[in-house]
């Protein structure tokens, strides 16, 4: 009769093999495709090889340590959002609501509600659809929106302060993106806000680098204080996030507060962070948090900024 320890054992090789081999593809997310569907993951595969690990570490030392090694190698990724940070705040600040509100959210009174008890300066709102926007209407004093009503990527910005400068454009035809500078008391503030194409194919992979490359780029053109808002449909371990940061100069604004996960929302701490507020040297983060919001499939971003 098989003792419960081997078979203990077995289970955990048999769950253990697959997570090796799939491990390795989290780290192909710039190059293989497929990747692109396994890297926002990396940290949670890699939680849970280590915890196999863990389970086996009185029946075979050696196999748990290379378990628990190797999962924590790909755990790592995340700890950057929880390092230290040192903000130097500014003369002005800003907070700022950020929501992935689901297209298909029927729950436009309860949003109406959740907007205006945010107490945000400025709200950004993506997957926005007409009927939204009149849910909406006399929310705040400003506002510039893009609504959709056959996709899921209409866009809106909702402001206490005057709105100007705005940019829109439609990149390949179906992704709606906004900038726009906000002037807060007399000092700009550059936004930049879209919601990207998702990886769930080759084709999709390389519009989202063009649409993201192209806001980016925008901002950075710009020049002063500015923000990239949105559902990046990127984790901040993917290369395609990191090669932006680099390229328009745009820092984590969650960096110091903690993992921030905001998709799917029912998964709370252990959902993937694919919602973003990416800020410019300029820009200090003083805070920033999720919260649930009716009838989405993300959480929100709050965040405070300032300049």
């Amino acid at each position: 009769m098989t003792a419960p320890s081997d078979r203990l054992l077995r289970v955990a090789v048999a769950l253990a093999l697959p997570l090796v081999l799939v491990l390795p593809l989290s780290w192909l997310g710039g190059a293989v495709w497929l990747a692109e569907l396994v890297t926002p993951w990396r940290p949670h595969l890699g939680g849970l090889l280590g915890l196999l690990g863990l389970l086996v570490v009185r029946r075979d030392r050696r196999l748990a340590a290379g378990l628990v090694l190797l999962g924590s190698a790909h755990v790592v990724v995340a700890v950057a959002r929880l390092l230290p940070r040192t903000a130097r705040p500014g003369v002005h600040t800003l907070d700022v609501a950020l929501l992935n509100v689901h297209a298909r959210n029927p729950e436009h009174a309860a949003l109406r509600a959740w907007v205006d008890g945010t107490g945000a300066d400025v709200v950004v709102l993506v997957e926005v659809t007409p009927g939204l926007v009149h849910a909406l209407e006399g929310a705040y004093p400003h506002a510039v929106v893009v609504p959709h009503d056959d996709d899921e990527f209409g866009v809106g910005v909702w402001s206490r302060f005057p709105l100007g400068q705005v940019v829109e454009e439609r990149p390949h035809g179906y992704v709606s993106t906004v900038q726009l500078t906000v002037d807060a008391d007399g000092a700009p503030l550059r936004l930049g806000v879209l919601h990207a194409p998702p990886p769930l194919s080759p084709g999709l992979v390389s519009e989202r680098a063009d649409v993201l490359a192209g806001v980016a780029g925008g901002l950075r053109a710009h020049g002063g204080p500015s923000v990239l808002l949105g559902d990046l449909n990127l984790t901040p371990w993917s290369p395609h996030l990191r090669h932006l940061r680099v390229v328009a100069r745009l820092e984590d604004g969650a960096v110091g507060f903690g993992p921030a996960p905001t998709w799917p929302a029912f998964a709370g701490p252990l959902g993937i962070p694919i919602d973003h507020v990416l800020v410019s040297p300029e820009v200090a983060v003083l805070g920033y948090t999720t919260a649930t919001a009716p009838g989405s499939d993300h959480r929100a971003v709050l965040a405070r900024l300032s300049w």
